[in-house]
């Protein structure tokens, strides 16, 4: 097994020349691989070989495989939105309700932007 450089998502966005939520865009577009390390808090990990193969060959689409993945990902996004909110409007949290619609708004614009 070959030890291989991992970078954070600043690392990345330095050797890429770019801001860090487009790493973030990236990673979870299939177009850069990275690994979640312990959930939200830790952080991505990218192997330095894959920057370096997006800084030869360009942000190329993610392959189609990736692209259902992400796809699949928004759809429950979005379900677990519209829940949310009719679960808060039916208990009658509309500050919460209007949120989670504005949410679910967000994520159906996006879906019809691709």
């Amino acid at each position: 097994m070959v030890d291989e450089r991992v970078l954070t998502v600043d690392e990345a966005a330095g050797r890429l020349r770019v801001h860090r939520e487009t790493v973030r865009r990236m990673l979870r577009g299939g177009t850069l691989r990275g690994t979640r390390l312990g959930g939200k808090k830790a952080g991505w990990r990218i192997a330095a070989s894959d920057v370096e193969r997006v800084l030869v060959e360009g942000a190329a689409p993610p392959p189609p495989e990736h692209r259902a993945e992400s796809d699949q990902g928004r759809s429950a996004s979005l379900a677990r939105a519209q829940e949310l909110a009719a679960r808060y409007r039916a208990e009658g949290d509309v500050d919460e309700a209007e949120h989670w619609e504005r949410i679910a708004a967000g994520i159906a614009a996006a879906v019809a932007a691709e």
